[in-house]
């Protein structure tokens, strides 16, 4: 007996799909039992994330096996679970996870799809799987994305809160579904919302003060609680207020992103208005005053070099210096990273969260100089880079295909409609629908134009590479001896963002490189990746 293998169970459902009995928790938990009753193992615990997507590996149950599992005395030899796809839906966190298990040596099985990892036939059909539960899920991806599409130019809300000064209504919509919209709120707060645009156009009043006053006039916030000036600013940019629709703003896999504008999907006066156009357009350019974008960072004096670029598990906010009473046996007084929403605002808005500096930064140079040395081998930031934008021209050759059935949907439609127009030349309905259609061919033929440009546009980086490795030689010899201030420039240079899971401990450093030939406003992203290393508490 002292020879069994000890199991582990792992079950996982996303909202969507905890009323399909044949997913339900339950049955999975079943089906594992049963396989490790069969294989002759011992089943020692479960792990369930109930309501969980697949999508990525923020799921805590899974976290914490996976923290379980790194322990020497995990108390567990294999992991099992239903399907592979209960593991995970991303390529990307079954390669990182299952290799990062299997060195430790944990294997993961499935109760229903029979594969050896041990043995090639195994892991290539293993493999298989897992790609084509990731096809079904960039699939439903892209459906889910053509309804929230629709909804938007139709005026409808796709989830989400209403902003401060609006309310989420109920209607009908013509095929008698159940749709959200939003409408006015209170008098009350309609007025607050006119005031701070106001203030902070023809007061010229910051967030700050306008937070600051709004609070000692014991005006309470859209939580009932304090106005923070971020609350302020979020109102001052947000389109919501001049009665437009935006959906698809931001990226929210690498963290809350911004898409480019041409990515929006927009819906203008979809409800209505509280700040008039001219003045909302006014808050842009006093803002554009007040902090330029062609300087968006300023480095200071500050000793921390990972300012502006570390952020906090919990909220996705930048980590701010801090130090602690204590001190070193040299008597330095050690210092931290700290959650700066949570020392502007306390522990209603975030937890307490800090990371050593010394160690954070550590781990971040070794891992980063490393890289950058790697970089600098012959013809390896070139083939990165080639490799880097074929997988973006695969995706939009992808979007090509798409798009090229699309126009040819729309034009049977549209000769369909011309047929039924024969019969009732004078139906202005169908008049409209067609000249609709038409419009939308277009826009998909332009589409693909621009599409058919890029893919037939052939690049060389010889130059972007030779100016790039040249200065990341020049860092990788000189990176330890520059000045902390010197140091933070560099990172913000490569760097768009670090950031630490607490369940495991797993630092994630987001590269991204662009071109130092381009000539333009927009930047040219040459190569996006991730780095990681492990920050030792």
């Amino acid at each position: 007996m002292a020879d069994q293998i000890r199991a582990v169970a792992y079950a996982r459902v996303s909202t969507r799909e905890q009323a399909e009995n044949a997913t339900s928790i339950p049955a999975q938990l079943e089906a594992i039992r049963h396989y490790c009753k069969q294989k002759g193992w011992i089943l020692v615990n479960e792990f369930i994330d109930a309501g969980r997507s697949a999508k990525t590996d923020e799921r805590p149950e899974f976290q914490h096996m996976i923290a379980l599992a790194k322990k020497n005395n995990r108390g567990f030899d294999v992991i099992v679970v239903h399907k592979f796809d209960r593991f995970s839906r991303s390529r990307d966190d079954h390669v990182i996870y299952k290799s990062l298990l299997r060195k430790i040596g944990v294997n993961v099985y499935s109760a229903t799809e029979q594969t050896d990892p041990d043995t090639p036939h195994g892991f290539l059909i293993e493999g298989i799987l897992e790609v084509i539960s990731e096809f079904y899920n960039l699939n439903l991806r892209k459906e889910v994305f053509k309804g929230m599409k629709e909804n938007t130019k139709m005026g409808y809300r796709n989830g989400g809160v209403a902003p401060y000064g609006y309310r989420l209504s109920k209607v009908s919509n013509v095929d008698g579904g159940i749709k959200t919209i939003l409408v006015l709120g209170p008098d009350e707060e309609v007025n607050v919302v006119k005031r701070i645009f106001h203030m902070y156009v023809y007061e010229g009043c910051g967030a700050k003060k306008i937070a600051s006053t709004l609070n000692e006039e014991g005006i309470p916030s859209a939580k009932g609680g304090k106005w923070a000036y971020t609350s302020i600013h979020s109102i001052l940019h947000n389109e919501a207020y001049k009665g437009d629709m935006i959906w698809n703003k931001y990226d929210y896999n690498l963290g809350k992103k911004m898409k480019p504008k041409s990515e929006w999907i927009v819906n203008k006066d979809a409800h209505p208005a509280i700040i008039g156009r001219e003045t909302f357009e006014l808050v842009e350019v006093k803002s554009r005053e007040r902090s330029p974008r062609s300087n968006p960072f300023v480095p200071g004096k500050s000793p921390f070099i990972l300012r502006g670029l570390l952020k906090c598990p919990k909220c996705n906010f930048n980590m701010v210096s801090s130090q602690s009473g204590g001190k070193t046996k040299a008597g330095i007084s050690r210092k931290y990273y700290v959650c700066g929403t949570y020392l502007r605002k306390g522990k209603q808005a975030c937890e307490y969260i800090s990371f050593n500096k010394e160690k954070i930064e550590s781990i971040v140079k070794e891992v980063i100089l490393k890289e950058f040395t790697m970089m600098c081998l012959p013809n390896s930031l070139l083939h990165e880079i080639q490799n880097y934008n074929n997988e973006k021209n695969r995706e939009l050759r992808y979007k090509h295909d798409a798009l090229e059935r699309d126009i040819e949907l729309s034009n049977d439609r549209v000769q369909m409609l011309q047929q039924d127009l024969k019969i009732t030349p004078d139906n202005e309905t169908i008049k409209k629908y067609i000249e609709d259609l038409k419009s939308q061919i277009e826009e998909y033929k332009n589409q693909l134009s621009d599409i058919n440009s890029i893919l037939s546009t052939k690049i060389n980086y010889d130059n972007d590479v030779e100016i790039i490795v040249g200065d990341l030689k020049n860092i990788v010899t000189t990176f330890s001896s520059k000045l902390p201030t010197e140091q933070n420039i560099i990172l913000h240079k490569y760097v768009d963002k670090i950031t630490v899971n607490n369940f495991n401990n797993i630092v994630s450093i987001y590269l991204k490189i662009v071109s130092p030939v381009t000539k333009s406003t927009d930047e040219t992203i040459l190569l996006e990746k991730v780095l990681y290393g492990e920050y030792l508490r």
